[in-house]
């Protein structure tokens, strides 16, 4: 519901064995807030449900250490029925209702980011209203800037290519410390897969 991937690791025998019936998540994981508070109707409880993965969307998590993959799912109920509360089910519904008419749904991501002189742990510790942009002044396209920090946007944009993401170019944003990552132009369902994993890597 705000904007992260959920997930399931498993063993590859087991995942072998099973990717077909799926594999069993809380249904709060789909409609509770950041604190683990439910923000839809009560009635709804916490259920067991199904993440079913889409073999067809592997792609190779590459900015982990040790050999791992990501495959996209749909979340199902017992029946095999789409989860109505998914996001993502709810975003295919659209992209079908909209095709029915005539219309085919595209996208494409400007997503901008802050970096931070300090490691989240620390800054997490010392308090997050205190973090100290990386940077001194705004840097809007300014390429001394972007040379500064083409350590960081070439390990980022390798680690995107290497995990299935066509990366268009990254630059420095107006304020202190912000900056821009564009990845390419696609189907609405493709391309909000894309941005979670752009922002999965981000983080790491």
């Amino acid at each position: 519901m705000y904007g992260r991937l959920s997930t399931v690791k498993v063993d590859p025998d087991h995942f072998i064995n099973n990717f077909e019936s799926g594999f069993t998540i809380d249904s709060s994981a789909l409609h509770s807030d950041i604190d683990g508070i439910s923000i839809g109707d009560p009635s709804l409880g916490n259920k067991k449900i199904f993440l079913k993965p889409n073999i067809e969307e592997i792609r190779e998590m590459a900015w982990l250490k040790n050999k791992s993959y990501l495959i996209m799912g749909d979340v199902v109920d017992f029946e095999s029925k789409p989860y109505a509360f998914s996001p993502r089910n709810i975003l295919k519904d659209k992209v079908e209702d909209l095709k029915s008419l005539g219309y085919f749904v595209k996208g494409a991501s400007e997503l901008e980011f802050f970096l931070y002189s300090k490691k989240y742990s620390e800054n997490y510790t010392k308090g997050l209203t205190r973090m100290k942009e990386f940077g001194s002044h705004a840097e809007d396209y300014l390429i001394q800037q972007g040379d500064r920090y083409e350590h960081i946007y070439e390990k980022f944009r390798t680690k995107l290519r290497d995990s299935g993401l066509s990366v268009e170019g990254m630059k420095g944003e107006a304020s202190i410390g912000q900056h821009e990552i564009n990845v390419g132009f696609g189907d609405a369902v493709a391309m909000s897969d894309s941005v979670l994993v752009l922002k999965t890597v981000k983080y790491h």
